[in-house]
């Protein structure tokens, strides 16, 4: 098991806002969906080498396990997804079946961003996006 060290802030309250739009701040109600974030930062993040996959914990009863393919697959960069259509741009069998993270980082405290061992480093993952994930994982 690879080890990062993370370091946190304590977390902001459950609804955060990511736009500056002085609109959305006035009327609330007004802001697409996508504008809030309701998922909290994880409490623990482990990368698991040898099971190839990110293990997300946002509680002891609540522990999202993403394969490292999928998380790849799944980059929500604009050279990943058409920034106009929303269209997935990246075919999923270029990704190595051997990919994994090289780094790390939180950004701010509302995302992950993942460096691969390719390179590619720019996906920020949201915790939203992250439970997004996590739950298509437990329906299928």
């Amino acid at each position: 098991m690879s080890t990062f060290k993370l370091e946190r802030r304590d977390v902001a309250p459950k609804r955060r806002y990511v736009t500056q739009s002085p609109l959305c701040f006035q009327f609330p109600e007004l802001a697409p969906r996508s504008l809030f974030m309701a998922a909290p930062p994880p409490a623990h993040l482990r990368v698991r080498q040898s099971e190839r996959l990110l293990e997300v914990e946002w509680s002891p009863t609540n522990i999202a396990r993403i394969p490292f393919k999928l998380l790849r697959t799944e980059c929500p960069c604009a050279a990943c997804v058409d920034e106009m259509t929303g269209e997935r741009i990246l075919d999923p069998a270029t990704i190595p079946e051997d990919i994994s993270p090289s780094k790390l980082e939180f950004s701010g405290n509302y995302a992950l961003k993942v460096t691969w061992a390719g390179g590619h480093d720019t996906g920020l993952y949201t915790w939203d996006r992250l439970d997004e994930i996590a739950q298509c994982l437990k329906s299928s």
